[in-house]
């Protein structure tokens, strides 16, 4: 079993059962960012798109990176 990326999954639970070019439209970013992160080609989403993802997400981009980076790592 692999174990999951942390943004992985908190895409997987904000995206839920939606389709995922929806969701894209909705926070405003192109559905690869999405599909990055979702493959686990990206352990954070890029600065480019890190506010609307947040945003999307009904985050901070503060609370955001503290769920995706480990305590004591400076992102």
């Amino acid at each position: 079993m692999t174990r999951m990326t942390a943004y992985h999954r908190l895409l997987d639970e904000k995206i839920g059962d939606r389709p995922v070019l929806q969701v894209a439209k909705e926070w405003g970013v192109p559905q690869w960012v999405l599909y990055d992160g979702l493959r686990e080609e990206a352990k954070l989403p890029s600065a480019k798109y890190m506010a609307a993802i947040a945003r999307g997400m009904g985050l901070t981009v503060e609370d955001l990176l503290d769920r995706l980076t480990p305590q004591g790592v400076v992102a």
